[in-house]
C-alpha cells in the first residue's frame, strides 16, 4: 500500500497538472505547426530545381546564425522577464531596439546571401521576437494559433506558383510573408492589452546587462545547429547538400515535444525555482516522445525518404538513422538548458553547448571531407552526445550539493 501510494505521489510530482495541460496545448499546436512546416518543404523539394532546394535550406540554416549572433540573448531575457512578470516596456523597448539594429545591417545581409537571404533574415527575426514574448507571458494557445497559422500560410503561398516562376527569391517571400500574417491578430487581440508602448532606456538596459552572458548560449545553440549545413555546403557539392538538408528537415519531428516542454517550463521554473521537479517532468515526457519517433528513421530510413521525397532524393536515407539519434540526444539536452535557464544560469547554457559546437565543428572538419553527408551527421551526433553528457554530469553535482 505505502509502495503504491509512494508511485501515485511520484507520478503528480513527474506529471504536474499545470505543466502537463500546458504542454500538451502547445505539444498540439507545435506538432501541427511543425507537420504544415515539415509539409511546406516537402513541396517545395518537389517545386525546386534539387540544387536549389539545398541553397533555400542552406540560407535558412546560415539566417539562424545571423540572428543568434545579433539577437539570441535578447530574444531570451524578454523570455525571462516576461516569466518572472517584469512586463513594463520590455516589450516595446526591446523590439525597437533590435528593429533598428536590424535595418542598420540589411545591406550587409544583402551583400552575403542576396534579396532571398535578406528575407529570409527577417522573417527568422520576426517569428523569434513573437516566439519569445508569447512564451514568456504564457500565451501558450496564441503560441499555437501563431505557429498554425504561419506554417498553413506559407502552403497556401505556394499558390503563387501558378503565376509565378518558381525561383529561390519566390520561396523566400512566402517564407516572409507568412510570418508578418498572423501579427495583425496578436497585436489587437492580445499583446495591445497587455503591454506598455512607450520606450524605456531604463529598461532597455537591464534587458542588454542580463542577455549579454545569453548571447554565448544562443550563438552556440545556433551553431551547434547549423553548423553542418555550412561545412557541407563548403566541402560537398549542391545535390549532397539537397540530400542531407532534406534528410535534417524530417528531424523537425523531433522538435515539437522539447520544444512544448521548454516553452512551459522555462518561465515556469523562473516563476518557482523547482530544479528536480521541472527536470523529471521533462525528461521523462520527452524521453518517451522522442523513443518512439525515432523507431521508423532507425529501421526504414529508404521508406521514409520515399514515402516523402521523389527518388532523386533517395541517397538520404543513410544519414536518417544517425540523425535521429542526435535529435534523441537533442531533445533531452534542450530541456536541461530551459529548466536551467529559468532557474537563473544562463550561462550553464552557455558553457554546454560551447563545448558541444566545439566538438561538432573540429570532427565536421575531420570526417566531412571523408565521408561525406554521413560525416556530418556523425559530428552532430557526437556534439548533442557531449551536450548531454555534460548537462547530466552538471545536475547531478548540483543535487549532491542540495
Amino acid at each position: 500500500m505505502h509502495i503504491q501510494e509512494a508511485g501515485v505521489l511520484l507520478m503528480k510530482d513527474v506529471f504536474s497538472h499545470t505543466h502537463l495541460r500546458s504542454t500538451i496545448v502547445v505539444g498540439i499546436g507545435n506538432a501541427i505547426g511543425y507537420a504544415l512546416n515539415l509539409v511546406f518543404f516537402i513541396l517545395c523539394a518537389r517545386y525546386m530545381p534539387i540544387r536549389e532546394f539545398g541553397v533555400f535550406r542552406y540560407f535558412i540554416a546560415l539566417g539562424m546564425i545571423v540572428y543568434s549572433v545579433l539577437f539570441s540573448g535578447m530574444f531570451t531575457a524578454i523570455t525571462q522577464f516576461l516569466g518572472e512578470k517584469k512586463y513594463g516596456n520590455v516589450v516595446t523597448s526591446s523590439v525597437i531596439f533590435t528593429a533598428v539594429c536590424l535595418i542598420m545591417i540589411l545591406p550587409v545581409l544583402y551583400y552575403i546571401g542576396s534579396i532571398a537571404f535578406t528575407m529570409i533574415c527577417v522573417a527568422l527575426y520576426i517569428s523569434q521576437i513573437v516566439y519569445s514574448v508569447l512564451r514568456g507571458m504564457g500565451f501558450y494557445r496564441m503560441l499555437a494559433y501563431y505557429l498554425i497559422t504561419t506554417n498553413a500560410s506559407r502552403i497556401l503561398l505556394l499558390l503563387l506558383l501558378l503565376f509565378f516562376t518558381p525561383a529561390l527569391e519566390i520561396f523566400a517571400g512566402i517564407y516572409l510573408l507568412a510570418s508578418v500574417f498572423p501579427l495583425p491578430f496578436l497585436i489587437s487581440r492580445v499583446l495591445g492589452k497587455k503591454l506598455h508602448t512607450s520606450f524605456s532606456y531604463a529598461t532597455l538596459k537591464k534587458v542588454l546587462r542580463f542577455s549579454v552572458p545569453l548571447y554565448i548560449s544562443g550563438i552556440a545553440y545556433i551553431l551547434l545547429g547549423n553548423l553542418d549545413a555550412v561545412f557541407i555546403s563548403a566541402y560537398l557539392s549542391d545535390v549532397e547538400l539537397s540530400w542531407y538538408m532534406s534528410a535534417k528537415t524530417l528531424m523537425a519531428v523531433f522538435v515539437f515535444a522539447p520544444f512544448a516542454v521548454s516553452t512551459v517550463l522555462l518561465p515556469e521554473t523562473a516563476r518557482d525555482k523547482r530544479l528536480a521537479r521541472n527536470l523529471r517532468f521533462g525528461v521523462s515526457f520527452v524521453l518517451l516522445v522522442s523513443t518512439c519517433i525515432a523507431i521508423p528513421f532507425l529501421l526504414f530510413p529508404k521508406n521514409v525518404i520515399l514515402l516523402v521525397y521523389p527518388h532523386e532524393y533517395l541517397d538520404a536515407y543513410v544519414v536518417l538513422p544517425v540523425l535521429s539519434l542526435g535529435m534523441c540526444f537533442f531533445s533531452l539536452s534542450d530541456v536541461f538548458a530551459s529548466v536551467w535557464t529559468g532557474f537563473g544560469k544562463p550561462v550553464l547554457e552557455g558553457f554546454v553547448y560551447g563545448v558541444a559546437a566545439c566538438v561538432n565543428a573540429l570532427t565536421l572538419y575531420i570526417i566531412v571531407p571523408k565521408l561525406g553527408i554521413l560525416g556530418g551527421a556523425i559530428s552532430l551526433l557526437l556534439a548533442y552526445g557531449v551536450s548531454l553528457m555534460l548537462w547530466v554530469c552538471l545536475t547531478v553535482a548540483k543535487m549532491r550539493k542540495g
